[in-house]
């Protein structure tokens, strides 16, 4: 528990903001026999907004991994390897979203209005040594 605590997993979070923060992704692809066998993202339900359990605790655990850019060699990408022992290389980037505030959204600007997105390449990684 103090563990848990310290990473904000250890309860459900319960919590809406009329102006939230830019919501973090993982965007990475899987190589093997260098040719890109398939691309995913971190959360992975993000295209569930509404029943999505344990997602806060995935969340905050990303959040924390791109707080600490070391942890993506040590736990992040270990992490992908043995969910996918068939990859070789794993091609990370980070998606940052700007979500729509209450003003704009009064405005007129759509919820899903993804236009203004920095995304920043984290680097490929390999998995031999994991």
């Amino acid at each position: 528990m103090p563990y848990a605590g310290t990473l904000n997993i250890a309860f459900a979070w319960q919590f809406f903001s009329p102006d939230p923060a830019a919501a973090i992704y993982y965007d990475y692809s899987a190589i093997a026999d260098d040719e890109i066998k398939y691309t995913l993202t971190y959360p992975d339900d993000v295209n569930r907004p509404w029943f999505r359990p344990n997602y806060s605790r995935r969340n905050t655990l990303k959040n924390v991994f791109m707080k600490f850019p070391y942890l993506n060699e040590k736990i992040f990408i270990p992490y992908f390897c043995k969910t996918h022992p068939d990859i070789d290389i794993f091609d990370v980037s980070k998606r940052v979203v700007r979500p729509t505030t209450f003003d704009e959204a009064f405005e007129g600007r759509a919820l899903t209005d993804e236009s203004q997105v920095i995304k920043q390449d984290l680097g490929m990684f390999g998995c031999k040594n994991f």
